[in-house]
């Protein structure tokens, strides 16, 4: 909120010079005898010396916020709180306790995030726990701004790895495997104190018949045409590099029929926003999930992607799939939850985390 505060005097000082204003970078320094923040903006604004340009920017900034401003060789521009100002907010904080900072720009529009949508063929791994705990902040933080929030976890019970497992079963297990795990993940996130809304299952959208009544809206729609024996979605006409099978030969359906009958849902609940947590590999996969969401009628703005990128232990990559890796209950019984949810949110989603168990 300072920083931004920061950024905005800058820019209304270089304004008021009469320039053009640049993009303004308003930085925490290494050292705090340099300020509180600092800009290098004088150093790229005008034709002026960078020093004279900063003293020319110092002398329009008149705010109770900010106590000194402090201009160094070659034109960084420092500037220092005021004390009187974070005593007040303080104060504030103490008095309005977890009400401060509410903001209401949301205006209760509706936003649903979907996020750690685990395949339950396996325990959650730390990349399920990285996308679980950046999903539970952002969360937090649109409820913070005004936004109505439904979080919601997508299991994925349908296709060829859930029968595969039910045939490994002996017979009388027939309480599945899917089952078991859906138990499991509630109790695990549970543990992790973070709160989904909505349990959606993939295969309630085949039972209810939604994959079906969206495959003959995009029929309608002219969006689709049969090839090789298989029916295609014209993905093509909306960006995407090239047209996607919906139900391949043998009539098996992919993936991206109960995707698209899903995004579809979600509009029909009155979604005004979606945002999607999916892992590294899900990168490709985002130019066809465009595609449905215009096919749907919908704008592709509608819908925001986050790829959380990859969490690898110093033993090597994790895999699901393979059957080797740390499950993300083990981490939070060796290291506590805490500190689990500080190293997993320490690093931006969109940068590799390698987690060190000895340093947690």
């Amino acid at each position: 909120m300072i920083r931004d505060e920061v950024k905005k005097l800058v820019e209304k000082a270089i304004k008021e010079l009469g320039f053009k204003v640049p993009e303004v970078l308003v930085e925490e320094p290494r050292e705090k005898t340099h300020g509180d923040y600092a800009t290098n903006v004088a150093m790229v604004v005008g034709k002026e010396d960078p020093m004279k340009m900063a003293e020319m920017i110092k002398s329009k900034i008149k705010n109770d916020v900010i106590e000194k401003i402090e201009v160094v060789k070659p034109g960084f521009i420092n500037f220092f709180v005021s004390k009187e100002y974070l005593q007040k907010q303080a104060g504030e904080i103490l008095k309005k306790k977890e009400k401060f900072g509410n903001l209401k720009i949301g205006k209760k529009q509706k936003i649903n995030v979907e996020f750690i949508s685990a395949n339950p063929t396996g325990p959650l791994t730390l990349g399920n726990g990285r996308g679980g705990f950046c999903g539970d902040v952002l969360s937090n933080v649109l409820e913070k701004a005004g936004y109505s929030v439904t979080r919601e976890f997508y299991i994925n019970d349908q296709g060829k790895q859930i029968e595969d497992l039910k045939k490994g079963l002996y017979k009388g297990e027939k309480r599945t495997v899917a089952q078991i795990q859906k138990e499991n993940q509630k109790v695990i996130t549970k543990k992790l104190k973070i709160k989904f809304d909505v349990w959606f299952s993939e295969k309630s959208l085949y039972k209810n018949k939604e994959v079906d009544k969206v495959l003959d809206y995009l029929k309608k729609k002219k969006l689709t045409y049969q090839k090789e024996g298989a029916l295609w979605f014209k993905s093509t006409k909306f960006g995407d590099d090239k047209d996607r099978v919906l139900i391949k030969k043998g009539g098996d359906y992919t993936y991206l029929a109960s995707d698209i009958a899903y995004l579809k849902n979600k509009f029909e609940r009155d979604f005004k926003k979606l945002i999607i947590f999916l892992g590294a590999d899900h990168h490709g996969y985002i130019n066809r999930l465009k595609a449905a969401v215009q096919a749907l009628g919908c704008k592709k703005e509608q819908v925001d992607f986050i790829i959380m990128q990859l969490v690898r232990l110093k033993q090597g990559k994790m895999s699901k799939r393979a059957g080797v890796y740390v499950t993300l209950e083990e981490l939070i019984d060796e290291v506590g939850l805490d500190a689990a949810r500080f190293f997993f949110l320490i690093r931006g989603y969109s940068t590799h985390l390698n987690f060190d168990l000895s340093l947690a």
